[in-house]
């Protein structure tokens, strides 16, 4: 709902730009050693590149869709997302542990959204 109306009132590029710039002050600063940053880059390498330059580019489609759909629409439509991410755990990385019982609410959660979203 906030990024709507941010989207809306400073465009998508700046508000994009506020959303990532101004919590790094507040989460690397006080929290986040050098040593610590360094060790990750080095042990995920070009892994943290691609899932943060997919992490930014779903943001930003995102709030373009919120900026030119209904947010009740898009809304239960990006937070499919969690669903799908379930899903491929299970195919890609054989987390099998109750895996019927994930895809039973992925498949429930889904006939959710589309009945939300009257598609």
């Amino acid at each position: 709902m906030l990024d709507k109306k941010g989207a809306f009132y400073f465009g998508i590029n700046t508000y994009s730009i506020l959303i990532w710039t101004i919590p790094l002050i507040f989460v690397y600063f006080p929290y986040i050693k050098l040593e610590e940053i360094k060790y990750e880059a080095k042990s995920g390498s070009w892994k943290i590149v691609l899932m943060a330059g997919l992490n930014v580019a779903g943001y930003l489609l995102q709030l373009k869709a919120l900026e030119i759909g209904d947010a009740t629409r898009v809304i239960p439509t990006v937070q499919t997302s969690t669903l799908l991410t379930v899903i491929l755990g299970i195919v890609f990385l054989g987390e099998k542990e109750h895996s019927a019982k994930k895809i039973f609410a992925a498949i429930i959660a889904l006939l959710g959204v589309y009945f939300l979203t009257g598609y």
